[in-house]
């Protein structure tokens, strides 16, 4: 069994074909017996994971930092097993990434740009090759994906740690 961490947006007000494909993404890990880790929140994309891996009977569970746990606007998802002794957002990262085979960066604003680039980091500084996969149906990561490309071609990294694809079904082939 694979275990998959996503990272993505936990709010409500963004297009509704993100919270389809977010479904449709959620439903194929099912299919293909993958943990699932999320943060545990309720809201977005995050919430929409978490709803149908639970209908589906699902392996999920959420890493939520005490931060979150008392944070009104950012209610976690009451179906999902919850990790509650985790103290802080730097903790939340390291288990969410040391326990993953892969991270999937499903659209989502600074926090999950923040995670992406945590795992990218940790992947160049610890060495690993852990696959870090970017779902780009939206084109939304296109400038992320220009800038990765000119940091490579002027020498600031040696290569580019994500893989981007914009068809679900691409997904597969990590599975």
């Amino acid at each position: 069994m694979k275990t998959v961490s996503i990272f993505c947006s936990s709010y409500n007000n963004i297009d509704k074909q993100y919270f389809s494909d977010a479904e449709e993404i959620a439903k194929l890990l099912v299919e293909y017996d993958c943990k699932i880790i999320i943060g545990g929140g309720a809201n977005g994309l995050m919430g929409k994971i978490a709803d149908v891996a639970t209908a589906l009977h699902g392996n999920i569970e959420g890493i939520r930092h005490e931060e979150l746990m008392q944070n009104s606007d950012e209610p976690f998802h009451h179906k999902i097993k919850i990790r509650e002794e985790v103290k802080g957002i730097e903790q939340r990262k390291r288990i969410m990434y040391d326990e993953a085979d892969i991270i999937l960066v499903l659209p989502g604003g600074a926090g999950t740009l923040e995670e992406l680039f945590y795992s990218i980091t940790c992947n160049r500084l610890l060495n690993k090759e852990k696959p870090i996969i970017i779902f780009n149906k939206s084109g939304l990561f296109d400038p992320l994906s220009i800038l990765t490309k000119q940091l490579v071609e002027q020498g600031f990294q040696t290569k580019d740690y994500c893989f981007t694809f914009v068809r679900i079904e691409d997904l597969v082939r990590f599975l």
